[in-house]
Parts: structure tokens; C-alpha cells; sequence
């Protein structure tokens, strides 16, 4: 008897359904229902007679499987394979011989279900179930859509499908579908599918993989998804993170790409929440669009969105949109085609533009800021900026910006303008500021170090239209003005300042000069030649000028000047004029001799003077008449004339402090000095000297002590002093003093130092202006020859660090020389004989017109000797030690041969009334 033999239409399901022999047929007035479970099976014959199983055969099948209840069926040999099933798996299929290479249907295990060739189930867990919808099963019954489920079952429809090791509810539809793993209720349908994971993975298409994870979705042609809850769709499309999306022709999620999405041919997104939308334009002629990964959408930043054909958004929060669009930096945008954002927090919008430094923005197409900058703006089309600095550039053409200094920055505004150095600004169309400080302004106006614009000039400024400033610091306002050096200024149309610091005010003023000035419209200045009027000094190199030749201009309202360089005005020259008349009338009547003043020509007539019987008619013959004077020399020689008006000085020769002269009256009185400081003295066979006191082969006293000629020094008082001379008895004392008791030196700071015979004692300087030293077997202390002391004093004389300082009297110091109250007034007369004389002058030429002269002493004293006049050349009241003599017009000065003096000092040698005493030697006074 046959396991299966029909089919029974099923009211309550409306369906065909598999039913045994058993089962009660159709009435009309109820429906059948089936209970029993008796194993059924369809032979291979059957299934052949029903046209090689019919899609509606087929579907029936199918549908019984999942909806009759309570029914088990089992294929036969020719039918399919069913082993460990417990009678609850079905495999059908055609004979193996018409299924071919891919066999029969099978089954290994319970509650499974195989229909058509190659299609095979294994594995399944018998304990989990026994059928789709049996819930006599154990184990979980809560299927994620809602519905009863049991686990462990499976479902395969189609060809060469396979299921292994799938805990529960895996489905394949299709051909060459696989399902492995221990996940739960994947799902194949399509070609060449292969599901696994944890679970709840779906493939729809040809060739998809969704072998890991959970709660996959991928549908199109070899697609692949390795995250848990992604979706890929598409054709070679690849989402590998958790929670993301690829969509589109070979879009790529990468592994660790949590949360992002490729939209689009070849999108590719490898950072966290990255989005990529675009694709790839790769092309070949004549033929279908090429996968070019170069130029694929690419989101490889953490948050970063690649939109367009070959975007690229790499850097983390990044944003690229458009083709080929890339933002590399971290926080960086770039909208438009080939935009490029490479520094953080830059942003590029616009047709190839490009930000390259941090916190840069490019605005436009082909704006761009350079590498190596940092927080530069590019604004327009084809504007860029520079390496250096922090510089802003907008405008068109070839505007650029660019700093000297990375700290600095350059403003570029307009068409083609260039903007380089610290604070330079070009702004208009177009302009060209090249310098630290440098601004142009307007159109075509240049502010830099030469016409080209090559070299830099801080601070120079441009504008209005074509305008230059060329040098530092140079200035250059209005139309077509030209400030052309350094420091030059041009104000006004086509105002021209050709030199160094020169300035042109005004339309076509012209300032040729280094420092030059020219006012109003039309001045100019030319070259100064020659000498100044009156003064006769040189011609300045620069000038002032406010009109041309021919156009002069009135300067009104100008002050009275006060300096001697002052303009002066003409009511100035007017008191000038009304000054010469009084002065040529004053002049006239100093004059004399019939000389007068007439002011219509302002000529003084000429005077007429009777000197030495001759008439003379102006001042210079009166003067050189005058001038023969008288003849004055010394010891007959070095004759010299004595003009009227010379002062003869008769004093001593520079240095000399030993003779004294004094002038009383038109008396002169030679005296010697009581003090007297001489090099040497000699008194027959004694000589005193620098060196002290030396008599020819007898005794002498000199800085190298005390000869006594071999003769004894008698009569020698016991010393007392520490530097006294001894006699023998305090010798023979003292010998016998050190052989008992030693010896100690106690210092000023009475500090004592206690000797034996025979130890040494230390002999030493106690700052750096003293110094020791042993010479000759002898302790030799010396005084620095430069001494290093923070004053001298020297009676009323003090000599410290601020100079020399004598109480009431003159001082040399830092601040200055004080003549202690003297003082220098009023102008020198001259005394050249091309100097200018002036009045007083002229008045002492006339006083002395008699022939008189001046006689003074040392300097001082002067006093006129008139005509008649007895001059007595003599000595001082008292005085013993000087003669004068006088032979015809000789006076002869002579040293009387005793001399009577209260001291002599020659060098280090003094002898006064106390004796003889040489510094740093030995001395013989009234004391010893």
C-alpha cells in the first residue's frame, strides 16, 4: 500500500493538501479536517506524471508543508533522501538521474524540508523540533516578527541549496544558497547566497555574503556585510562595520567604520559616522563606466561626509562635497569640484579651490591659501595668499596676500591686487603694496621699493589712481602723483616728489630736491647755485618753493621772523631800512673828519685825517699810519713792533713759579718767589738736587740714605720714634733685649703679632695701592704709582671720582668746569685782519689814534701808556734775590748770587728754615 496516493482540497485552508489514504474525503455539508499521523510519501512516479512537478504542483507542495497540520511524509528512494528524521523531515525532488550532478533533494534530520535537485538540509536539532508550525515542539516559541516559531527547523527551495549546522528557521530560495553557522532564522534567496552569524541575516541576489554578525541586510549582486545590523546593496558593495550602510556600485564601508554610509559607485567611508555619496567616473571609450578607486566618494575620518564623484573626506569631522572635493584636516569642509581643505579647520568652497593651513579659508574658484600658513582668506577667483603670516586676500585675477612675518599679515582686496609684508594692504583695481606697513588703494597704484614693485619700502602708501610710492616711508595721494624716494610726499594731480624726503602739494607741483618742498599747483624747485645773498655762505641743497618762474606767489600774512634762519615780511625790511639810515648816519658821524650820511643812495662820504702831518681820507690809511708803533725785544734779540692798540705782556715764561712780576701804575716790579722750586742749587762744593744734598768728597744726603763719608755721626740723642736714629748703647740694648724676649708687631687695628728670634715675618700691602717686596736683602714697601683711592685732599683741594674741587674757587668735574662766579660776556673783538670790526673797536682805534699802548703783567693789570709816559721795570718792595738793569733800550734781569728764600724745593728735595727733608728719604732738620 502507498504511503501518499492523493491530493484533497482543504476548505478551511483553501488549499491542496497531502493527505493518506485514511483521511475522509470531501462531502458537501461539512469540511475535512486531518488528525491522524500516518507517514505519507510520494513515489518519483507520481511526481512524474504530474508534468515533472508543476509550479502549481509545486505550490501545493510547498504550501502544505507550511499549512496542513498534523501531516508527516516522507519521500521514497526514487523521490529524494530522508535519514535520521524520526518520519518528520520531506525531501522531494525528480530522480536522481534527472537531477544530474547536483542529486536528489535530502534531508539529515528531524523537522526538515528539501524539495528540488541538489537541495540538502543537515544538522538540524532534533531536540529543538519537529516541523515549520508543529508547536508540539520544545524550546523557544517567540519568533522577532510576532509569530509562533519553533527552533531547530529549516527550508530550502530551489537548487543545489544547503543548510549546515543552523540552529532554527534558516530559508533558501534559489540556487547554490548556503546557511551555516549556529545563527537563528537567516534567510537566502537568490543565487550563490551564503548566510550565517549570530542571526537574523538576510541576502537577496547572486553571490552576497552575510556570514557574520546579526541582523545583516544584503540584497544585489556580491555584496558583502561583516557588521552587525548593516545593509549592503548593490554590486560589490561592502558594509563590514556595525550599524552601517553601502550602496551603490562597489561602495565600501571599512571594518571599524561604526555608524557610516556609502552612497554611490566606489563611495568609500573608513571613519566612525562617515558619509560618503557620490561615485567614480572612470570611463572607457565606447564602452560601459570603469571602477576607478582614485576617484570613488571616500569618508576615511571619524564623523566625516564624502558627497560627490571622488570625494574624499579624511580627516576626522570632516566634510567633502562635490568631485573630487577633499577635506584631509580635522574639523575641515571643502564644497565644490576639486575643493581642497588640507589644514584643520579650514575650509575651501568653491571650483578648485584650496585651503592648505590651519583655520585658512578659500573662497571662489582656484582660490587659495598657501602651504606652510596658518588662518590665511582667499576670496575670489584665482586669489591666493602666502606661506607667512595671517593674511586675507579677496577680490579676482591674480590677487595675492602675503606676510613678512609669521606673526604679521597682509590684506589683498580686489582685482589682480598683491598685498606682501607685515600690515600691507592693496585694495581697489588693481594695486600692488609691497612692504611692511604698505598700503595702495584705488586703482593701478604702486606703494613699494622700486616701480615694479620687486623690492619692499615699509610704510609706504599709495592712493587714488595711478599713484606711485616708491621708498620707505614715501607718500603718494590723488591722481597720477608720484612720491619717487624715500620719504618723499605728493599730494594732488600728477604732484611729483623726485628726491629723499621731498614734498610736492599740490596738481603738478614738482619737488626736485632731497628735501624740498613745493607748494600750490604748478610750484616747482630747481637746483640752488651759488653763494647766498649777502652772507656769502653756500647754497642749500634743498629749497622751498611756491610758484615756477614767471607764476610767483605771494606768501601772506607771515610773522615777524625771530631766528636767523626766519623768513622775514616787509614790514621787517622796512625797520631794516629805517635801522641802516641811522646807522649809516651814526657811522658817518664816528667817523668824522667831515664824513657824512646820504640816505637816498645810503652811502657815508669819506673822512679826511691829518696823521703825522700827512692827511689820509679813510680809516684803513689812518689806521696803518697809525700802526708803525715802536720796536720791543729781549736780551737783543726777537725784535718785534708794538702797533697801536697791541698789549706787550711782560710777565714770566710758562711754568716759571720761582720769579714774580707785578704791574703797578705803568710800573713793572720783579720779585722772587719766597718758596723756590728749582731742579737744583749750587754753593761751591754743594749741590742740592732732586736727589737730596751732596758735598764733593764729604758727607751727603740722598734718597739712598745718608753717606757720612767715613767720618762717625757724634753726639746721636737715644732714639725715641719708631723711625729715630740710634746710638750704640740702645744698640747694645736692643741685642740683648731680642736675645731674651723676642719680638711682636701689634698693627693699627691693635692687633699683635708675637716673634721668636729667627721666625719670619710677613710683610705685606694691605690694599692694592701698597706693595712689598725684598731688594737688596732689604723689606721695600711702595705706593702705587697709580693709585686706586676714592679721594685726595690736599688743604682745599679735594680730587674724588667726580673730578677736582677747590673750596671757593674754580672746579673741574663730570658736570662741568665752574670758574668759581667768572664769566665770559659780549662778543670778542676781532682779530683777523679780515674780521669785522665793530664799534667799540673803531672807538678804541680813535682813543689810541695818539699812539698809545697797553702794558700788563702775567696777563692782567693792564694799563695804557700814553705818549710821555715813564714806564719803571724794576723789582718788588723788598726784594733781595732779583736785579734789574737797564742798558740804553735793554732791561737785563739777573739772580743775585746769595739767595735769601724761605725754602727751595728741587724735586723730592725741600730745604726751608727747618732743615732739609727729601720725601721718601732721609731728612736733617732742627729735630735730627
Amino acid at each position: 500500500m502507498n504511503k501518499i496516493y492523493r491530493l484533497v482540497w482543504n476548505k478551511s485552508l483553501s488549499l491542496w493538501t497531502v493527505v493518506s489514504e485514511n483521511a475522509r474525503g470531501v462531502t458537501k455539508k461539512r469540511n475535512v479536517t486531518t488528525n491522524t499521523s500516518i507517514k505519507t510519501a510520494v513515489s518519483s512516479s507520481e511526481i512524474s506524471k504530474q508534468s515533472q512537478l508543476k509550479p502549481t504542483l509545486i505550490a501545493l507542495t510547498i504550501s502544505s508543508a507550511f499549512f496542513s497540520g498534523s501531516v508527516f511524509a516522507e519521500v521514497n528512494t526514487g523521490g529524494g533522501a530522508v535519514s535520521n528524521s524520526n518520519g518528520s523531515s520531506m525531501a522531494i525532488s525528480p530522480t536522481a538521474q534527472q537531477c544530474g550532478s547536483g542529486g536528489q533533494a535530502s534531508v539529515n534530520g528531524n523537522s526538515g524540508l528539501a524539495v528540488g535537485c541538489g537541495n540538502n538540509i543537515s544538522g538540524v536539532d532534533a531536540t529543538r523540533g519537529q516541523a515549520l508550525f508543529n508547536r508540539r515542539g520544545s524550546g523557544n516559541n517567540n519568533y522577532p516578527t510576532g509569530q509562533a516559531q519553533v527552533l531547530g527547523s529549516a527550508t530550502t527551495v530551489g537548487k543545489d541549496n544547503i543548510v549546515r549546522n543552523s540552529l532554527a528557521g534558516a530559508t533558501l530560495v534559489g540556487t547554490s544558497n548556503i546557511s551555516e553557522g549556529n545563527g537563528f532564522h537567516n534567510i537566502g534567496v537568490g543565487q550563490g547566497n551564503l548566510v550565517g552569524g549570530a542571526g537574523y541575516n538576510t541576502a537577496i541576489g547572486v553571490g552576497n555574503d552575510v556570514s557574520t554578525s546579526n541582523s545583516n541586510v544584503v540584497i544585489g549582486v556580491n555584496n558583502r556585510s561583516r557588521g552587525s545590523t548593516s545593509i549592503a546593496m548593490g554590486r560589490l558593495s561592502w558594509a563590514d562595520a556595525d550599524f552601517s550602510i553601502a550602496q551603490g556600485n562597489a561602495a565600501t564601508v571599512a571594518q571599524g567604520a561604526t555608524g557610516a554610509i556609502s552612497l554611490g559607485h566606489s563611495a568609500t567611508t573608513t571613519g566612525i559616522r562617515g558619509i560618503a555619496i557620490g561615485s567614480s567616473t572612470g570611463s572607457d571609450a565606447g564602452g560601459p563606466a570603469q571602477y576607478d578607486p582614485a576617484t570613488a566618494a571616500n569618508a576615511d575620518g571619524a564623523d566625516s561626509v564624502a558627497v560627490g564623484t571622488g570625494a574624499k573626506a579624511a580627516g576626522n569631522q570632516t566634510t567633502a562635497v562635490g568631485r573630487q572635493a577633499k577635506a584631509t584636516g580635522n574639523n575641515s569642509a571643502a564644497y565644490g569640484n576639486q575643493a581642497n581643505a588640507q589644514g584643520a579647520s579650514s575650509v575651501s568652497v568653491g571650483d578648485n579651490s584650496n585651503a592648505q593651513g590651519d583655520n585658512d579659508i578659500a573662497l571662489g574658484r582656484n582660490a587659495a591659501t598657501a602651504s606652510g600658513g596658518s588662518n590665511n582668506i582667499a576670496v575670489g577667483n584665482g586669489v591666493t595668499t602666502g606661506s607667512t603670516g595671517q593674511n586675507v586676500a579677496m577680490g579676482s585675477g591674480t590677487t595675492t596676500a602675503n606676510a613678512g612675518t609669521a606673526d604679521g599679515g597682509a590684506v589683498a582686496i580686489g582685482r589682480d591686487q598683491k598685498a606682501a609684508g607685515d600690515g600691507a594692504v592693496a585694495i581697489g583695481d588693481p594695486n600692488n603694496a609691497n612692504g611692511n606697513g604698505a598700503v595702495a588703494v584705488g586703482r593701478n597704484n604702486t606703494a613699494a621699493g622700486n616701480d615694479a614693485a620687486s623690492t619692499a619700502a615699509d610704510g609706504a602708501v599709495a592712493l587714488g589712481n595711478e599713484n606711485k610710492a616708491i621708498g620707505q616711508g614715501s607718500v603718494a595721494l590723488g591722481n597720477r602723483s608720484t612720491a619717487a624716494a624715500a620719504g618723499a610726499l605728493a599730494l594732488g594731480d600728477a604732484a611729483n616728489a623726485q628726491a629723499s624726503r621731498g614734498v610736492a602739494l599740490g596738481s603738478n607741483a614738482v619737488a626736485t630736491n632731497a628735501d624740498d618742498v613745493a607748494l600750490g599747483a604748478g610750484s616747482q624747485t630747481s637746483t640752488a647755485t651759488g653763494a647766498a645773498y649777502r652772507t656769502g655762505t653756500a647754497a642749500p641743497a634743498s629749497v622751498v618753493s611756491v610758484g615756477t618762474a614767471g607764476n610767483e606767489r605771494r606768501i601772506q600774512n607771515l610773522s615777524d621772523g625771530a631766528a636767523d634762519t626766519d623768513a622775514v615780511n616787509v614790514r621787517q625790511l622796512r625797520s631794516v631800512q629805517d635801522g641802516v639810515d641811522e646807522l649809516g648816519q651814526s657811522t658817518a658821524d664816528a667817523l668824522g673828519g667831515g664824513s657824512t650820511y646820504d640816505p637816498t643812495t645810503g652811502t657815508v662820504s669819506n673822512p679826511t685825517y691829518n696823521i703825522n702831518g700827512n692827511d689820509v681820507t679813510n680809516v684803513g690809511d689812518a689806521l696803518t699810519e697809525l700802526d708803525k708803533g715802536w720796536t720791543l725785544q729781549s736780551n737783543g734779540a726777537d725784535a718785534g713792533a708794538v702797533k697801536a692798540g697791541d698789549t706787550v705782556d711782560i710777565g714770566t715764561a710758562d711754568g716759571e713759579e720761582n720769579l714774580q712780576v707785578a704791574k703797578e701804575g705803568n710800573d713793572i716790579k720783579y720779585s722772587l718767589n719766597r718758596d723756590l722750586k728749582v731742579d737744583s742749587v749750587t754753593a761751591g762744593d754743594t749741590v742740592i738736587n732732586n736727589d737730596g744734598l751732596t758735598i764733593a768728597n764729604g758727607p751727603s744726603i740722598t734718597k739712598s740714605g745718608i753717606d757720612a763719608a767715613g767720618n762717625t755721626i757724634s753726639n746721636v740723642g737715644p732714639g725715641v720714634a719708631g723711625t729715630d736714629a740710634v746710638n750704640k748703647d740702645q744698640l747694645d740694648k736692643a741685642s740683648q733685649d731680642l736675645t731674651d724676649k723676642g719680638f711682636g708687631l701689634t698693627a693699627q687695628d691693635g692687633t699683635t703679632v708675637q716673634k721668636k728670634l729667627g721666625e719670619a715675618v710677613d710683610v705685606v700691602g694691605a690694599d692694592e695701592n701698597i706693595t712689598t717686596k725684598v731688594q737688596d736683602g732689604k723689606v721695600a714697601i711702595e705706593l702705587a704709582k697709580d693709585l686706586n683711592v676714592n679721594s685726595i685732599k690736599a688743604g682745599d683741594t679735594t680730587i674724588n671720582n667726580d673730578g677736582l674741587t677747590i673750596a671757593n674757587g674754580p672746579s673741574l668735574t663730570k658736570s662741568g668746569i665752574d670758574a668759581a662766579g667768572n664769566k665770559i660776556t659780549n662778543v670778542a673783538a676781532g682779530t683777523d685782519d679780515t674780521d669785522a670790526v665793530n664799534k667799540s673797536q673803531l672807538d678804541e682805534a680813535m682813543a689810541n689814534a695818539g699812539g698809545s699802548w697797553t702794558l700788563q703783567s702775567n696777563g692782567a693789570n693792564a694799563g695804557d701808556v700814553n705818549k710821555g709816559d715813564v714806564v719803571d721795570i724794576g723789582t718788588a718792595d723788598g726784594e733781595e734775590n732779583l736785579q734789574v738793569t737797564k742798558e740804553g733800550n735793554n732791561i737785563k734781569y739777573s739772580l743775585n748770587r746769595d739767595l735769601k728764600v724761605d725754602s727751595v724745593t728741587a724735586g723730592d728735595t725741600l730745604i726751608n728754615n727747618d732743615g732739609m727733608t727729601i720725601t721718601g728719604g732721609p731728612s736733617i732738620t732742627k729735630s735730627g
